[in-house]
């Protein structure tokens, strides 16, 4: 069953349909791209650096490397890294309010406040479902599993985790599932290819991380299907609150609880996996994403009518002895 009743929600104007009010000439779409593209990559190096230089100034790190990223320290690197994520923020916020004259909620939800209790939802859906894929994955493979906190560091990450990745996260929905997925939504006319569209970019977006090389095969499978179920939630929930909530409970979940040797995530978790399964983690993703459309959504109606179909044949065909050969 559905965590909620969809069908009592408001028919306000959709999600995407919000992409055609306000100034939503496509060469407008075009500028805005373009503003927020120069903010949150070209702009954002601003407190990128401004973080890098004060760690360096006060001596809370001795030195940082360039080529990866690095001061060494792996909490310093938390934070530099997740400098530059308010500057997304700050170009969605120009693209909508500046290009489009819209106001900002409107690439959030089509309701007419946030949805908290939406975000909620996506969070505890997510997080239960996370849970329960890395408990089966542990009863079936303990020896790859060890406790690898450092007390210490778990206690200062856990603040840092729980401000700034909401931060970072909620930049990323911005971005992909509300800013692009509208604007997609806007030239391409078509739900099912505008959440196509944001997901792949959001999948590229992605492929600089650890994980994604692991096994190139494979290896983008998971971020292909979270962006893709997070994009068709934000449709079919007519706003991203969902998505905001599952994207934070996913990252929280790996910093802070369950994460994976090299993986790009690794900065203290509780629980370590020590091998990476590349095509393990593919399939799991799959159906972690599945798993969380139903415990959201409820199985597709076509799909709840064939079970009833099948189930009524059943009843209706006659006993008969086991077939022998």
């Amino acid at each position: 069953m559905a965590i909620y009743d969809l069908d009592a929600r408001s028919r306000a104007p959709s999600f995407l349909a919000l992409g055609r009010t306000g100034r939503a000439a496509i060469w407008r779409y075009l500028l805005g791209v373009c503003v927020f593209g120069l903010t949150a990559y070209v702009l954002a190096a601003i407190p990128f650096l401004l973080a890098i230089i004060a760690v360096l100034q006060t001596g809370i790190a001795s030195t940082f490397d360039l080529a990866t990223l690095s001061t060494g320290d792996k909490l310093v690197d938390f934070v530099i890294l997740n400098a530059a994520f308010p500057m997304m923020w700050v170009g969605v916020l120009l693209a909508v309010r500046l290009v489009h004259g819209r106001p900002f909620r409107s690439v959030v939800t089509a309701a007419p406040s946030v949805r908290w209790r939406r975000i909620g939802h996506g969070a505890a859906a997510w997080l239960g479902v996370a849970t329960v894929a890395t408990a089966a994955d542990v009863v079936l493979h303990p020896d790859l599993y060890r406790i690898a906190v450092e007390p210490r560091t778990w206690l200062l990450l856990l603040p840092l985790a729980l401000l700034l990745t909401p931060i970072q996260t909620t930049a990323e929905e911005l971005q992909f599932r509300g800013y692009l997925l509208q604007t997609a939504g806007r030239l391409l006319r078509r739900p099912w290819l505008a959440a196509l569209t944001t997901t792949v970019l959001f999948t590229v977006l992605h492929a600089g991380n650890a994980e994604f090389w692991a096994e190139p095969s494979v290896g983008w499978v998971p971020y292909f299907a979270y962006a893709l179920v997070w994009a068709a939630a934000t449709i079919r929930d007519d706003g991203m609150e969902l998505a905001i909530g599952a994207h934070a409970a996913n990252n929280l979940f790996g910093f802070l609880l369950v994460d994976e040797a090299g993986s790009t995530a690794r900065v203290g978790a509780l629980l370590t996996r020590i091998e990476n399964d590349p095509t393990g983690g593919a399939i799991g993703a799959i159906a972690m994403a599945a798993a969380f459309w139903i415990v959201l959504f409820g199985l597709p109606t076509d799909l709840r009518a064939l079970g009833r179909r099948l189930g009524q044949a059943h009843r209706r065909r006659p006993w008969s002895a086991p077939h022998r050969a």
